[in-house]
């Protein structure tokens, strides 16, 4: 058979079919293989998970990073607060030794 009038034939329309079908046949077996990888992928971070923090579970996850984060700025804060605290210590040790004259210099 022919083309007429711009049309294809069947034999070409089922090769053309067949040729769609291979393709998402193929992509079909693709899509199962990133699903079985990315489903082993998510179970090996969620043993981590429940291994490392006793549990996988996103929302209590997140609660106890923010937990962390603020009881982190927490401590950065009061260190430099103590830091400010030493160096008026160390200011005022200065200023009383210099008031003094310096009597341990000889």
């Amino acid at each position: 058979m022919t083309h007429d009038r711009g049309r294809s034939t069947a034999p070409d329309q089922l090769d053309r079919l067949r040729s769609r079908y291979e393709q998402l046949r193929k992509r079909r077996i693709e899509a199962g293989r990133d699903l079985e990888h990315a489903t082993k992928r998510l179970e090996s971070l969620q043993r981590e998970a429940r291994d490392a923090y006793g549990t996988d579970d996103i929302a209590e996850l997140r609660d106890r990073l923010a937990a962390l984060r603020a009881e982190n700025a927490r401590r950065v804060a009061d260190y430099e607060a103590h830091l400010v605290e030493v160096e008026a210590a160390v200011r005022d040790a200065e200023v009383d030794h210099r008031d003094a004259g310096g009597e341990d210099e000889r």
